[in-house]
């Protein structure tokens, strides 16, 4: 499966990827907020990945779907976003980018085709994302979406919910998120 947007090709993990993949998750700043990745992240990490990735794509039905988040200019893998936990109503979302391409809109783009994809294609009602409170980036990137916070507890971990509903209201758009310098 692929998805395609502007400038990047979201699409299912295989052995090309892989040493892009150990590249950009091999990073304590981009691997510290992802429990289920352990540092440092070695060739056996990444060829299992891809294993897992290949198994997943023949089951059915669906309940997770892996993307690879692949520059369209050079074909460099960037990143990787998913949707998991997949039922009749509901998804949790998870991404993770490079260092160097941090700041360059990357994964907004591949947030907005994975909720267009959740939303139209597997008719979803909510999307769900959750991440460490300590993560600023992960936070500003859900509230362009306008996710709204769906827990209260205290904990380290903060969950969002977005409605499709407030999707097709906001017309499968984003706002701009002003720095403050």
């Amino acid at each position: 499966m692929k998805l395609e947007t502007k400038k990047l090709i979201l699409k299912e993990p295989d052995l090309d990827d892989v040493s892009n993949i150990i590249e950009n998750l091999n990073n304590y700043d981009v691997s510290k907020y992802l429990p289920a990745i352990k540092y440092p992240y070695t060739m056996g990490d990444g060829l299992s990945w891809i294993k897992f990735c290949r198994k997943i794509k023949h089951e059915q039905p669906r309940t997770r779907y892996e993307f690879s988040i692949q520059l369209k200019f050079d074909k460099r893998v960037v990143g990787g976003i998913s949707l998991k936990n997949i039922n009749k109503e509901s998804a949790e979302v998870g991404w993770w980018l490079g260092e160097r391409y941090w700041k360059k809109d990357i994964m907004t783009e591949a947030l907005k085709k994975i909720i267009e994809f959740g939303f139209n294609n597997l008719e979803l009602k909510i999307i769900n994302v959750s991440f460490n409170k300590e993560n600023v980036a992960s936070y500003h990137l859900s509230q362009k979406f306008k996710f709204q916070k769906s827990n209260w507890k205290e904990t380290d971990e903060e969950t969002y919910s977005l409605l499709k509903g407030d999707w097709e209201r906001n017309e499968g758009d984003y706002v701009e998120i002003k720095k403050v310098k």
